[in-house]
């Protein structure tokens, strides 16, 4: 990994020598890196707790507690068990190699400080952390792909089998009114689990980030105008009343391709969950440097307990809709996921058995944008 993608991360210096902090902080500070240090083990098992840093050099020999039993400690600490620690020694110091590994260090540099060893020693064990998480990630992804693809697909696919066996089979036994109402069914069954597979296979692209994202002026009127066309059948079949009080001026600044898949499937939701002769109303509203987009509809709602649980891939809300639909909860996700890349935030109003108001805020320009890609890279240093 390139020494550039590596200068946001975080180093933490634990010595008591002020003299060595002072170099190894002005050295690597100079790079780009955050320096953190500490002159004692104390103060650093509560620093590191703290601030999370992505990696730690740690001398050995201090006052109080030495580098090992700092070292034992934070691995038996599960939120930090896996920050790299590399030891700091001196030449003249006697050093058990053995133990170091033993007790959980990665690797060892000594005093006096080589400035290109000690960068080649952070960079090497930085960028295989930063691997070993984006390895851990994805293989999350890999998991929850399949546990997804286990419990939402198996069960209408096998409905569409058994269906299509039976009108095989008693088909000359059969009047047009059931055959027609059966091969309805089966419609629905297969637009649901077209649209499930869309919303999946796009999920997997963002996992694997193959989705770039390229914010543009996105004029929102004809988006919801476009989706509400291609909506129109399910719309006059349950006679929704529609306000669309979205100004044909009003913008964001966003990736027009992830605002129309929000859309898109916000309104599926609301037509899903809303019975028959029901209201749905699109309002946008600009707060300082963002717009606020809301749908509401007097649909079924949300029972409390499941708002909690909308935006949690490994905790899917499963709900059907007011015909029968079938809703996984999966469309939410994409939904979140696409709005956090543009830098803004989705949230879920509901009361059960009254409708629910979906809202998001999106950019309004490219320096909104710039401030909270400035905003969330601090925030990514603390918190890593």
């Amino acid at each position: 990994m390139d020494i550039q993608e590596l200068k946001n991360s975080t180093i933490l210096i634990v010595d008591d020598n002020p003299t060595n902090l002072g170099v190894l902080f002005d050295y690597l500070s100079n790079l780009g890196f955050n320096v953190l240090v500490s002159q004692d083990g104390e103060n650093a098992l509560a620093l590191v707790q703290d601030e999370r840093p992505d990696i730690i050099l740690l001398d050995i020999m201090m006052p109080g507690i030495d580098g090992f039993e700092v070292c034992k400690r934070l691995k038996s600490i599960p939120i930090v068990k896996d920050i790299p620690i590399i030891f700091i020694s001196a030449l003249s110091e006697t050093f058990d190699k053995v133990t170091g590994f033993e007790i959980g260090g990665v690797d060892y540099i000594t005093k006096p400080f080589q400035q290109e060893e000690v960068l080649a020693r952070i960079s090497s064990h930085l960028t295989i952390q930063k691997q070993r998480q984006k390895l851990h990630e994805l293989n999350s992804s890999k998991d929850r792909f399949f546990s997804i693809v286990a419990n939402d697909l198996r069960s209408p696919i096998a409905s569409i089998i058994r269906v299509t066996k039976e009108l095989q089979d008693s088909l000359s036994t059969w009047d047009k009114e059931l055959i027609s109402k059966i091969t309805k069914d089966l419609n629905d069954t297969s637009q649901n689990t077209y649209s499930f597979v869309e919303n999946l296979l796009e999920w997997s692209r963002i996992q694997l980030g193959l989705i770039d994202c390229t914010p543009l002026k996105v004029y929102l009127h004809d988006i919801m105008l476009n989706n509400l066309k291609m909506n129109r059948k399910i719309i006059d079949q349950k006679k929704f009343i529609i306000e669309n009080n979205i100004d044909p001026s009003a913008y964001v600044y966003a990736d027009r391709y992830m605002v129309n898949i929000v859309i898109k499937n916000l309104l599926s939701n609301a037509f899903k969950f809303t019975n028959r002769n029901g209201k749905i109303e699109i309002n946008a509203k600009q707060k300082e440097e963002s717009l606020t987009i809301s749908i509401i509809d007097t649909g079924i709602g949300i029972i409390q307990e499941n708002l909690s649980k909308l935006f949690m891939i490994d905790k899917p809300v499963k709900q059907y809709g007011t015909e029968g639909e079938r809703g996984t909860g999966l469309g939410l996700i994409l939904c979140q996921n696409f709005i956090k890349r543009n830098y803004g935030k989705i949230w879920v109003e509901s009361e059960f058995g009254r409708g629910t108001n979906v809202s998001f805020t999106l950019p309004l320009s490219p320096h909104t944008i710039e401030v909270k890609q400035t905003k969330s890279k601090l925030k990514v240093n603390k918190d890593s």
